[in-house]
């Protein structure tokens, strides 16, 4: 969406979903342990369901906080983190992969 709002993703079952939904400024992933059972939980419910889903995990935290979760029957693709902080660091170069 050209103007920010997500709606028309929303009404096609798309969901973003971060690591940690509050962040403080100039302190990033500070928030993640608070976050941790929530979208654990979060992740387990919708990766048993029988819908062929699509999980797109970016960077390698999202990467090991699924490591425990069965995704067998979904399609997973994961890439680096899209953030500035990835790209400064050069490791903002790989494709996205299909596991």
């Amino acid at each position: 969406p050209t103007s920010g709002d997500l709606t028309p993703w929303a009404k096609q079952d798309i969901i973003l979903l971060n690591s940690a939904l509050t962040v403080r400024v100039g302190a990033p992933g500070e928030h993640m342990k608070v976050w941790e059972s929530v979208i654990t939980e979060f992740l387990n419910n919708i990766a048993d369901r029988p819908d062929n889903l699509v999980f797109i995990l970016l960077g390698a935290n999202v990467k090991n906080r699924v490591s425990g979760i069965d995704l067998s029957s979904q399609q997973v693709i994961t890439a680096q983190h899209p953030s500035p902080l990835s790209a400064y660091a050069q490791r903002y170069s790989q494709e996205p992969t299909k596991l």
